[in-house]
């Protein structure tokens, strides 16, 4: 594995020997609840096994055999993630309540919400698809961004963080590849496109609310890795029980 900023190199099966790594190699002497690194983590590419590296904050550990992100500590990562969590809810509501597309011909007009077009098709043999649409563009994007605010948010406001932190990046990771809203955003254009030889069509705030949305998404997937958070997460579980065994050691030294 190969560290960066600074930058580093090593064998494929050892931690990096950076100037940070062997510094942070002393640093254990103050204790198991300031080190982030040290454990064994296979590269997502090639599956090669690497020890991580004790990384500060900003430097990244890649792949000493293909090259590819192993692990990465960013600055402020759960408050970035939170902000994003929350304008993801925001857009997304914004997006559903507001109107998509207006269509008007001949002086009659008509307004199209999201919501709309799963409506459709909620009748008979097609309920299953109206469903199906509907989770894809709406409800798994809102509910992944939901276990990004239900990790981050305790952290942010100087709590550890939740009990069942796993299980909530496990739920984000695996409705991941399900999380369709550019390709609704695709379709909605295409058939804009069409639709405007017959029609006038307007975009009304609905469509710039999910426009808006699809980089806050991407911005999601980019800074969320979940071996990363992971670590993160358990960092600040031991500082925060490690905090909370010094304030009850020196409580019972002015006990005593």
């Amino acid at each position: 594995m190969t560290a960066e900023a600074p930058p580093a190199a090593s064998s494929p099966s050892m931690a990096p020997t950076s100037p940070r790594a062997s510094a942070a190699g002393g640093a254990g002497a103050l204790g198991e609840a300031w080190s982030w690194g040290g454990d064994l983590a296979a590269c997502p590419s090639c599956d090669l096994l690497h020890r991580v590296p004790d990384l500060a904050v900003g430097e990244k550990a890649i792949c000493a055999r293909c090259g590819s992100l192993v692990a990465a500590r960013r600055p402020q990562v759960f408050e970035r993630l939170f902000a994003v969590a929350l304008a993801n809810m925001v857009l997304m509501g914004a997006a559903l309540w507001f109107p998509f597309i207006t269509m008007s011909r001949s002086g009659v007009g008509r307004e199209i919400r999201i919501l709309d077009a799963p409506f459709a098709l909620a009748e008979g043999p097609t309920a299953f698809i109206a469903l199906t649409v509907m989770a894809n563009i709406a409800l798994i994007p809102f509910l992944r961004s939901l276990t990004v605010a239900y990790v981050a948010a305790p952290v942010v406001f100087g709590r550890a963080p939740p009990a069942r932190s796993a299980e909530a990046l496990r739920l984000w990771s695996f409705l991941r590849p399900w999380s369709m809203a550019e390709i609704f955003m695709l379709g909605v254009a295409v058939s804009a496109i069409k639709l405007g030889s017959m029609a006038r069509v307007s975009l009304g705030p609905g469509f710039w609310a999910f426009a808006a949305l699809l980089p806050t998404l991407a911005f999601e997937n980019m800074i969320f890795h979940s071996p990363s958070i992971w670590r993160e997460i358990r960092l600040r579980r031991r500082r925060v029980a490690a905090a909370a065994r010094l304030a009850r050691s020196r409580s019972r030294e002015r006990r005593a």
